[in-house]
């Protein structure tokens, strides 16, 4: 049987997903209005070695995947509703896909920085800040409180109806 109460990491790992998108948006939505990185107070230079020639693709990726997705993620932790097309995850994590993917976010933040400091280096603390930041996110998804929070019956590879 799956608790109804929601265990602490949980709030914790929503605020931290609402934290992430407010921080990703304002950044992605400024890189998307000027790709030159200007008004941001980052240079095009800061590109150099880079598959980019503006910071377009970056604030897309910002927007979609550390904005939008972390906020789609909030809420499928905190109502954790059945989307059939996650189902596939879901059989093969049996926990609930938003589970399974703050898991993925986490990882993905780490990603994104080190490939961050791999091409324009390290130059601010905000970098390991947030490699930190996906550790967290991955750990608050861990504790076995929250694992039998999101458990889900499989039946056959796919969630039991």
């Amino acid at each position: 049987m799956r608790p109804s109460r929601r265990p602490w990491p949980v709030i914790v790992l929503a605020v931290m997903l609402v934290l992430l998108a407010i921080g990703a948006l304002p950044a992605g939505f400024g890189f998307l209005r000027d790709p030159t990185g200007g008004k941001m107070g980052i240079g095009a230079d800061a590109l150099a070695g880079s598959p980019f020639r503006s910071y377009l693709i970056p604030g897309l990726f910002l927007v979609l995947v550390f904005g939008v997705w972390s906020l789609i993620l909030t809420y499928g932790l905190l109502r954790r509703p059945h989307w059939p097309w996650f189902d596939l995850l879901t059989g093969w994590t049996r926990e609930h896909w938003a589970w399974g993917f703050s898991v993925v976010q986490g990882v993905a933040l780490m990603i994104w920085i080190v490939v961050q400091v791999a091409v324009i280096g390290s130059t601010s603390f905000l970098q390991p800040f947030y490699f930190v930041y996906g550790i967290i996110l991955i750990a608050l998804c861990l504790p076995a409180a929250v694992r039998r929070y999101y458990a889900v019956a499989v039946t056959g590879g796919l969630p039991a109806s």
